[in-house]
């Protein structure tokens, strides 16, 4: 604990003192001089007399003191009593406050006490009164640090004795001004305010017991005002309170408090846990075997610091909550310093009792027909908080109905139906739709019973109206059909009666996204006929389906005498299944700068045919096989790896796993032009499973070269001049890898790749070319080698998908270039980078890819 106390200067005691005789004038004082050189205050080998006037002393206010008054009679007792104030009426004396009044706190802390000065005679706005602080002799604890100590309090209380006496005895001053005392943490809700007029105290103590603290301004002459007591009670424990508790219902229920010492972790023994229900479930607590009649009980911990209460729900079934107030209490024990009970914490726990709940609903039609379909939507649900067991829904049909089907396989024994539904979860239900054959009149009565584990059980039914009816109707047609399709719907109808249904006639008004072969609108009707008793006559009913949904047919038959019979049907209608779809481009271009097309090259001149194939459709290009093949007026370079070049001039891929939707693959061959031709021409061949093969084709002009080409050096001949002994020139062989050094982005971040170029032939390689293309989604693409080599700037194609780095002349053999290459994500979706790489003595063009996904910000 930190307060701002210098130590207290005599030497301005001494000045104060002289100054006030000085000042009074009241006699001759002979003192030390002030030494002129600053060194020190005084000089001690010279002194100052002051002179003052000889009658400066007051006067006495009597020449004599009074005679004394003569003394009690024998056997009496002098006494003044306090005066007591009028009743009603507030003390207008000065009293001394004490806070706190009484605290908790645990031992080995440390508590402020402050105690002030109030009235308005002259102590609230005054410091340097003295408070004396006091433990009683049957206390625990000691005095830490008292205020009022510092120079300034000590000057203007002209000295004095004060500050820590003994450890329950000291002598505080009352603040000149406002102070905080920092207890050092970083809390400031711990730090305690002093203002001008109050003095503080600090206690301690190391073991559990009562400090009782007085605080006394003897100064006051209000006797009854000027000492107030303060309690601390030092309790070495801590406690852990249980915060729920959980059981099925029906159940005990076990809430158990620990109460331990918090020095040593030691188990407390015969402190007092309560435990009271406030609210909630009905439960009551079990005493020794035995239901206690009242809501609260009182359990002593044990040897372990364990105190436990069981609670007993006043039902076997139902599900429920209590709230449950547990309060911890101090015995009044001697062996704890104290004898009285004392309330240290309280806190509310919950006790939870858990069931399954079952409930049956079933829902059908009020009104059918015979001869017609009725659907029965049924509903289990559990609207318990633990799950339901075994569960089983079982319906007795009546006789005027017959099962047909359900969403949920059924078990049926005769006209009983019956589902095994296994567990339901809590809060958990399952749907089942039956639906029925609806046979004979009358009013059917449906009831669905659903039964679970621990004797649950529940019922529901609904009742449905058959009337008789002589004309009877059944609509047959699928399920379901794909959209551009036709599709028969068949009405069956039968007379039932005794006697000819007469004028009969068939309407039907179907949705817009079927449409009658014949072109009518939405509504088509039958010319009227005669049907005859128990005669059944069809009627085939033709549609195409033009629009994906449920479309439905509304049909109703009417003859005379005979109430309209209605019926309806319904389809659902999906569309075709997706065909695999995909763009093919395929030109000729530049090398150097691919993406453009060219028209002609010179005699001798490069020319890359580039084809780029990216499946559109939302299924996967299956066994996709791709060929490129060119006339002879070309040379072959180098091609895409992995490509099959058993056949003249024609390069093959095959792709085993295909192309997945949206994704693209990319193919080249690099070629010479070696004969003159107006039309020199590639074609590529793509094929794939469920499509028709599809070619496309690329010609240029070779011309005339530009320029001769330079006369080459003679070679140099290692074996001098042995031609016939000079060894062959051995082919080279790149290798490509590009890799990200992160994983998915955002869209607008940056990827960075590391791509390495390494020539894997025994031999070394000259004029490699490295060539990177990016997808439309990268942009803002940087190169620089990773070893710091200037190679020069990159070439950058005007929409920025192709970055060329310069020719590098030479690379030793297995030596490996690396670089370090970013690019900014500026679509979402998968982006695939792509890295060439070709040299002098390479056929083939190395390649390597990195796919990055960028989703949207």
């Amino acid at each position: 604990m930190r307060s701002f106390h210098p130590d207290n200067s005599r030497r301005l005691i001494a000045i104060s003192l002289l100054l006030s005789l000085v000042g009074s004038g009241c006699s001759s004082i002979r003192v030390p001089s002030i030494d002129p050189t600053g060194r020190r205050v005084f000089d001690c080998d010279q002194s100052t007399t002051l002179f003052a006037p000889s009658d400066c002393m007051p006067k006495p206010a009597y020449a004599a003191p009074p005679a004394p008054a003569p003394c009690a009679a024998s056997g009496a007792v002098a006494t003044t009593p306090l005066p007591k104030p009028p009743k009603g009426v507030v003390e207008p004396e000065k009293s001394l406050s004490l806070s706190p009044s009484r605290i908790v706190a645990p031992v080995g802390t440390e508590v402020v006490l402050v105690a002030g000065l109030n009235g308005e005679e002259c102590c609230l706005h005054e410091g340097g009164r003295p408070i004396k602080w006091m433990i009683s002799q049957d206390s625990v604890g000691h005095f830490s640090e008292v205020g009022g100590r510092d120079t300034t309090t000590r000057f203007v209380s002209l000295g004095g004795e004060q500050g820590i006496v003994s450890p329950t005895y000291a002598i505080g001053r009352t603040q000149l001004f406002d102070q905080t005392i920092d207890r050092g943490t970083e809390i400031p809700g711990d730090d305690v305010r002093v203002l001008r007029g109050q003095n503080w105290i600090s206690v301690s103590s190391s073991s559990p017991g009562t400090s009782r603290v007085t605080a006394l301004a003897d100064k006051l002459k209000n006797w009854p005002a000027r000492q107030r007591t303060a309690t601390v009670e030092w309790i070495d424990a801590q406690w852990q309170i249980p915060a729920s508790a959980f059981q099925r219902a029906g159940e005990r229920a076990f809430l158990t408090t620990t109460v331990t010492t918090q020095t040593t972790q030691s188990p407390l023994h015969s402190w007092i846990v309560k435990y009271e229900i406030i609210d909630g479930a009905a439960a009551g607590f079990m005493v020794n075997g035995v239901m206690s009649s009242t809501p609260a009980v009182e359990v002593t911990t044990d040897s372990n610091g364990r105190a436990t209460a069981e609670i007993v729900p006043a039902t076997r079934d139902q599900p429920g909550v209590a709230r449950v107030r547990v309060t911890v209490i101090r015995p009044d024990n001697a062996n704890y310093g104290t004898t009285e009970r004392l309330t240290l914490a309280t806190q509310d726990a919950t006790v939870t009792w858990s069931a399954a709940q079952l409930t049956a609903e079933i829902a059908g039609p009020a009104v059918a027909e015979i001869d017609s379909t009725a659907t029965y939507d049924l509903v289990i649900s559990n609207q318990g908080d633990v799950p339901a067991t075994n569960v089983v829904a079982f319906i007795p049909l009546p006789g005027g109905m017959q099962y047909a089907q359900s969403s949920v396989p059924a078990t049926q024994r005769g006209n009983d139906v019956e589902w095994s539904l296994g567990t339901i979860e809590a809060r958990g239900y399952r749907r089942i739709q039956m639906v029925c054959a609806v046979q004979g009149a009358g009013n059917h009565q449906l009831c669905l019973s659903v039964s679970g584990d621990g004797e649950l059980r529940h019922r529901s039914c609904a009742n449905t109206q058959v009337a008789s009816n002589n004309i009877s109707v059944q609509v047959n047609g699928p399920q379901q059909i794909i959209n551009g399709s036709e599709f028969d719907t068949i009405i069956t109808i039968r007379n039932n009666g005794t006697a000819p249904l007469t004028n009969l006639v068939l309407r039907d008004e179907f949705s817009t996204g079927l449409q009658h072969i014949s072109g009518a609108g939405n509504m088509i009707a039958t010319n009227p006929i005669s049907v005859a008793p128990g005669e059944t006559i069809n009627e085939t009913l033709t549609f195409q389906a033009v629009a994906n949904g449920r479309q439905c047919h509304r049909i109703s038959v009417t003859a005379d005498g005979e109430a309209p019979v209605l019926r309806e049907a319904c389809v659902d209608v999906v569309p075709p299944a997706a065909q695999p779809n995909y763009d093919l481009s395929f030109i000729a271009t530049n090398p150097n700068s691919p993406g453009q097309p060219i028209q002609a090259i010179a005699q001798g001149d490069d020319v890359l045919f580039l084809m780029r194939l990216q499946n559109i459709s939302s299924v996967q290009l299956r066994a996709v096989q791709i060929a490129i093949n060119y006339d002879a007026n070309f040379e072959g370079l180098s091609a895409t790896q992995y490509g099959n070049s058993d056949e003249l001039r024609t390069v093959k891929w095959q792709y085993n796993e295909g192309i997945a939707p949206g994704a693209s693959a990319e193919l080249r061959v690099l070629c010479k032009a070696t004969e003159l031709a107006n039309a020199a021409c590639a074609r590529v061949t793509v094929s794939a499973s469920d499509l028709q093969p599809q070619t496309l084709q690329a010609c240029v002009q070779i011309a005339q070269p530009r320029s001769a080409p330079p006369e080459q050096p003679p070679a140099v001949n290692p074996n001098n001049g042995n031609a016939g002994n000079q060894p062959m020139a051995q082919p080279g062989q790149l290798s490509v890898k590009i890799a990200s050094l992160q994983g998915d982005v955002r869209v607008g971040g940056a990827i960075t790749y590391v791509m390495t170029v390494k020539n894997e032939s025994a031999t070394e390689d000259s004029n490699v070319q490295i060539m990177l293309r990016l997808p439309p989604g990268l942009k803002n693409a940087q190169v620089a080698s990773r070893d710091g080599t200037n190679f020069g700037a990159p070439r950058i194609s005007p929409d920025g998908s192709n970055v060329a780095i310069p020719p590098i002349n030479y690379l030793r053999a297995g030596a490996t270039l690396e670089f370090e290459v970013q690019a900014t994500a500026v679509a979402a979706g998968p982006q695939t980078i792509i890295a060439e790489a070709t040299s002098a003595r390479s056929s083939q063009l190395a390649t390597a890819q990195e796919t990055t996904n960028a989703y949207p910000q």
